[in-house]
């Protein structure tokens, strides 16, 4: 007996076909056994591509045809009225011998396909070519190069750390219905790296849903948003970590198209059948989500799915929508995060791949780990940064955008470094040390002497403290220390034994830098030090 459950009398799939011919009939004991053993070697042999492509050769004209159609067009499942809108021949649908012909073919099957009672609105005679039928024939067609690509990298995650920047930077309200200002909003989606303003809205909304959800931010009392503890470590992570953190709610956000009670399980799916497609190759783009479904629906839970509708929930996708609103959760969630990308032609999207950032991702290594390849600077004398990228390009970008304005995405990555962008760095904790050292690092030349004194001169003027393991304070200038023991929170905070500065035993490091940044200083801390001082 098989361990997939399927949702109808009819097999979805190949292995299910082969099990029902080898149960008919027989003995148990070792009969059994060999019988178990025949159809795991004999589904191994019917599985490869060349004998697939030969079966299918070998069905008549018009049979061949029509699973040519449901393969294409319908991802292998296609209903007769499906089959009459697409200009499918119905003689062929109808014809007495057709299931036979498919089954015997080991192709697929034709049956009356009811899943009303699981949330999916078809109850029709429909044609099914075998799940893994199709897996091999859509990745054997491929698609060739489109003639435009666009590559988002981790734009999204850039975004995510752009709005709680400006969260803590400005003062945002909000209304009675819990909606940001229009002039506010109009300003926030100014400041995110999308193409376009559609883009920008999606992006946008998403961000939003995010924070609030993960606590990054808070509403206030006074209708304002807040920056939160959990938004200023937030930017500490490294970019693999940030981009788990929102592929993880983006597969749970109900905010997509389409049933949420399918969708969400059919991510989960499409995401296995990701990990194991090849990076950088070109797919139709609606390969995974027809694979995806059709694996969704071999396996469907009937029992807890009919309980679940058994209420009269309503109204239900079909199988087509069930795959159309995948693909624009791929769209609008996948692509943005940089785990596919998308080829265009005509303003219509033709291919999607996944791509290196995903690849690595959803392995869990770093595409540096993967490929071994560094990416390296240029940094001019007019604060031009330029980005010759490698294999880690995109963890490397994602620093870039902490504490420099990002000004190209092309070939090159172009960045300027400016006093604002070194001071927004400042005030996350990066240092000035800290960013000196990533462009040193990483520079095919010397640095310009301008530009590290100028990064020195703005970090002395952005009031950047440093704070080591033992809770000393340090500065660029003794000057700095002076003004800061000025304030009388701070001397509540610290001990001075003469020229050293000393946080107390027991104070926070976050609490202690809350009240530097209210006083407009920026306290940079080692990620190896402590949350409370020694």
């Amino acid at each position: 007996m098989s361990d997939q459950i399927e949702p109808t009398d009819m097999a979805l799939t190949l292995r299910a076909q082969l099990e029902r011919r080898h149960r008919k009939g027989g003995a148990n004991g070792v009969a059994e056994s060999r019988r178990a053993q025949h159809t795991r070697q004999a589904y191994k042999l019917f599985l490869m591509p060349a004998g697939v492509a030969k079966r299918l050769q070998r069905l008549p004209e018009d049979v061949r045809a029509l699973v040519e159609l449901a393969i294409t067009r319908f991802g292998g499942l296609m209903t007769r009225s499906l089959c009459q809108k697409a200009g499918g021949s119905a003689g062929a649908f109808d014809r007495d011998d057709l299931a036979h012909l498919l089954e015997e073919a080991l192709v697929g099957t034709v049956g009356r396909l009811d899943l009303r009672r699981y949330g999916i609105a078809i109850a029709e005679p429909t044609l099914c070519v075998f799940q893994e039928i199709c897996l091999v024939s859509l990745r054997a067609r491929g698609a060739p190069r489109p003639p435009s690509e666009r590559v988002v990298g981790v734009n999204l995650a850039t975004d995510v750390m752009r709005f709680l920047r400006y969260i803590d930077e400005e003062a945002v309200r909000f209304t009675v219905q819990g909606e940001i200002f229009k002039a506010t909003r109009k300003r926030m989606l100014g400041r995110l790296l999308a193409e376009t303003s559609e883009e920008a809205e999606t992006s946008l909304a998403f961000i939003q849903r995010f924070a609030l959800a993960r606590r990054l931010v808070e509403r206030t009392g006074e209708r304002t948003l807040s920056l939160s503890d959990a938004g200023r470590s937030f930017e500490q992570k490294d970019v693999a970590d940030k981009l788990k953190d929102l592929l993880s709610f983006a597969i749970a956000d109900p905010g997509g198209a389409g049933d949420a009670f399918h969708q969400i399980k059919l991510r989960r799916v499409l995401l296995r059948l990701l990990r194991r497609v090849d990076a950088e190759v070109w797919y139709d783009p609606m390969y995974l989500p027809f694979l995806a479904r059709n694996s969704y629906l071999a396996q469907l839970d009937r029992p807890a799915t009919a309980t679940y509708y058994a209420t009269g929930r309503g109204p239900l996708d079909d199988m087509q929508e069930l795959s159309w609103h995948l693909f624009h959760w791929i769209r609008k969630r996948l692509h943005p995060l940089g785990i596919v990308d998308l080829g265009f032609e005509g303003g219509h999207a033709v291919a999607l791949r996944l791509s290196k950032v995903g690849a690595s991702l959803l392995a869990g290594v770093s595409a540096q780990a993967a490929e071994g390849a560094r990416s390296t600077l240029v940094v001019n004398p007019d604060f031009d940064v330029l980005l010759f990228p490698e294999a880690d390009a995109w963890d490397l970008v994602h620093t870039l955008d902490r504490f420099a304005t990002r000004t190209g995405s092309e070939h090159l990555f172009r960045f300027v470094l400016t006093e604002e962008s070194v001071r927004s760095a400042l005030s996350d904790g990066m240092g000035v040390g800290e960013i000196l050292g990533v462009l040193t690092d990483r520079t095919r030349t010397p640095l310009p002497q301008n530009v590290v004194f100028s990064l020195r001169d703005w970090g002395e003027r952005a009031g950047a403290v440093r704070i080591d393991g033992s809770g000393s304070l340090r500065a660029l200038r003794t000057e700095t220390l002076t003004r800061l023991l000025a304030n009388g929170p701070v001397r509540e905070m610290t001990d001075v034994d003469g020229n050293r500065v000393r946080v107390r035993k027991g104070v926070r490091i976050e609490d202690f830098r809350a009240v530097l940044r209210d006083l407009g200083f920026c306290l940079e801390v080692g990620r190896s030090d402590r949350d409370e001082c020694a």
